[in-house]
């Protein structure tokens, strides 16, 4: 639950700045908390102004600020190599200041990146979704197989066959690509488990 309080020197500025960076731009007061707020603008950018020194627990003005570009909570499980974008900027200044600084040395920077993240999560969801289909074709042909998505990963999907005569199950991993499977096959009686070695010897 939030804990923004709209009478806090951070939420104070940051409505001041939705307003001065203009159409498009909004305060997001069900995730922004006392010490810092999130701004969403066009072209996917987010924001988050945060209160560095606290003022907010101090009862003093509001003095240095960092505004940074935010990510989707996807992102930031599949990239490991994202650099968070910021700049620091004195709260002291008066809103319209601030937006033009905002605007010149971080909107641009943020915007870019954010084209090529969502570029990035376009090309995992459609890899995902051909992971899945493979994995549900496989199940199709498997007696009593089904789809394992608590064990599913960023690059690999998962069904678990289970067979109910013999208490044997195999669970079966689908690569990233969708172009290879590996099959990790516990419990298997032994006949079974020559079958599945003269298949994979084709």
């Amino acid at each position: 639950m939030s804990d923004f309080d709209p009478t806090m020197p951070i939420a104070v500025l940051s409505a001041a700045l939705v307003a001065e960076l203009g159409e498009g731009w909004s305060l997001d007061t069900e995730r922004s908390m006392s010490h810092g707020c999130f701004l969403d603008g066009p072209d996917d950018v987010r924001l988050f102004a945060r209160d560095v020194d606290m003022a907010c627990l101090r009862g003093k003005e509001l003095g240095k600020v960092e505004v940074s570009g935010c990510y989707p909570d996807d992102a930031t499980k599949l990239i490991y190599d994202l650099e968070t974008l910021k700049i620091g900027v004195s709260g002291r200044r008066s809103p319209a200041a601030l937006a033009r600084d905002i605007t010149r040395r971080l909107v641009p920077d943020v915007a870019a990146e954010m084209v090529e993240v969502n570029e990035h999560l376009a090309r995992h969801k459609a890899a995902r979704e051909a992971r899945h289909s493979r994995r549900d074709q496989l199940a199709a042909t498997l007696r009593g197989a089904r789809a394992h998505e608590e064990v599913d990963t960023a690059t690999h999907s998962s069904l678990r066959h289970h067979h109910d005569d013999d208490g044997s199950y195999g669970d079966w991993t689908l690569s990233y690509d969708g172009s290879s499977v590996a099959i990790d096959a516990r419990s298997v009686p032994y006949s079974k488990a020559v079958r599945i070695a003269a298949i994979l010897a084709e």
